[in-house]
């Protein structure tokens, strides 16, 4: 099940939440693809720290509409096939 943190702010939790999300379905055994949009790479080192598949980015706007399609859709592939 896909889900989006958002927000129209830097400063305002949206990794914290990442992380807890994560860390708590690592705790259960449940395995989660998360995924970093911009170019900060600290909050995908955090992210990728979990023990989940590592953190991915997805920017637009770094590697085009038709990259972030071939990028998003071979995660995809490949998470849903382990």
């Amino acid at each position: 099940m896909p889900c989006v943190i958002s927000s129209p702010s830097s400063d305002s939790g949206k990794t914290t939440l990442s992380l807890l999300i994560s860390c708590w379905a690592f705790s259960k055994g449940i395995k989660i693809q998360t995924f970093k949009v911009g170019p900060d790479y600290l909050d995908q080192q955090q992210l990728s720290s979990i023990g989940q598949p590592i953190c991915r980015n997805l920017d637009i706007f770094l590697s085009g509409e038709e990259g972030f399609k071939i990028v998003f859709l071979n995660i995809l592939q490949n998470t849903n096939s382990h």
